[in-house]
């Protein structure tokens, strides 16, 4: 297993799957934590953002998270969502949604 966690793998353009996977196990009790990410880009266009600010030749990424562990004698599984807007010349998200299991929204942030 690659000990770094993987946020872009490059070149990162439409198209681009990648999976990443990481354990860790607690100093103070028996419990492992398991979480295995998919990232796929699976879109591209224009995000024009609150404010009247737009970009083009965006990048949306999209990424699924699995956390498990072992809670009382059973796999415990819980799922998130998010979804990113990359563009060229930006080191971090133009925007990112994070969703739930149930697909609520659980967080936005925007340039």
């Amino acid at each position: 297993m690659d000990p770094v966690y993987r946020i872009i793998v490059y070149p990162f353009t439409y198209g681009t799957e990648f999976f990443d996977a990481s354990t860790v196990t607690s100093s103070t009790s028996t419990m492992t934590f398991q979480q295995k990410d998919t990232v796929s880009v699976t879109g591209y266009g224009t995000l024009k953002l609150p404010g009247g600010r737009v970009f083009k030749n965006v990048l949306q990424e999209q990424t699924t998270t699995a956390i498990s562990y072992v809670d009382s004698g059973h796999m415990v599984t819980n799922f998130s969502y998010s979804i990113s807007y990359f563009a060229k010349g930006y080191h971090y998200p133009l925007l990112s949604i994070s969703f739930n299991a149930a697909h609520k929204i659980e967080d936005a942030k925007a340039l």
